[in-house]
């Protein structure tokens, strides 16, 4: 022992060391960290459901995209295009493409449907006048959604109102996948060929179906 050195203060240092927290000390401690563990596990959670979002916007944009290119080849030279309609369980447009801008030299008829149930589009093609000849359903995008209107997402555009004095389509597509909302898009398409003939082209379709 130090001369000098009370023997009072060597116990109250002795006790001082031997100080731990406090049980409201240590209740305190977890609640600030259950609040930062919180925050950090929001913060994770709404990065993560923004870039689930950014993705899905991105690819259903791309298989939007694809389905546009497709009916834009197919359109492009039709001579006549229905003014769209509604079936017992679907909305579809139907156009004409002649015989001399058909790989096969017929005439062939198109139809692009949207089954608001299956939340699909699809297409089928046969030649003009036979509607036995109807090829399959191709679905080409999933997960269309429903945005209302008795024809969505098809409306025609007649040479009346037409920009380009030529029968015009305009397809909406609200895509995305099944928990999530994707990209809206809406392209209009011109058949080239095209006279006033509303109504007056692949009469074979019959119903529709």
């Amino acid at each position: 022992m130090r001369p000098g050195f009370p023997l009072s203060r060597i116990g109250r240092a002795r006790r001082g060391a031997d100080t731990g927290f406090t049980l409201i000390e240590l209740m305190i401690a977890m609640l600030v960290f259950s609040i930062f563990l919180a925050i950090v596990v929001t913060s994770i959670v709404g990065l993560t459901r923004s870039a689930s979002r950014i993705q899905v916007a991105a690819v259903s944009s791309n298989q939007e995209l694809a389905v546009f290119a497709s009916l834009d080849r197919q359109i492009r030279y039709a001579d006549g295009i229905n003014t769209q309609g509604t079936g017992a369980v679907n909305t579809y447009i139907e156009f004409r493409t002649p015989a001399d801008s058909t790989p096969t030299h017929t005439t062939v008829c198109t139809q692009w449907r949207y089954d608001p149930t299956a939340r699909t589009i699809a297409n089928r093609t046969w030649t003009d006048g036979n509607l036995g000849s109807a090829s399959p359903w191709h679905v080409m995008l999933n997960n269309v959604a429903n945005d209302g209107g008795t024809t969505y997402p098809f409306a025609f555009v007649g040479t009346s109102t037409s920009s380009s004095k030529l029968e015009e389509m305009t397809l909406t597509l609200d895509a995305g996948s099944s928990l999530v909302k994707g990209a809206k898009l809406s392209s209009t398409f011109v058949a080239r060929n095209s006279a006033d003939t509303t109504g007056a082209v692949c009469p074979a379709a019959g119903s529709r179906p």
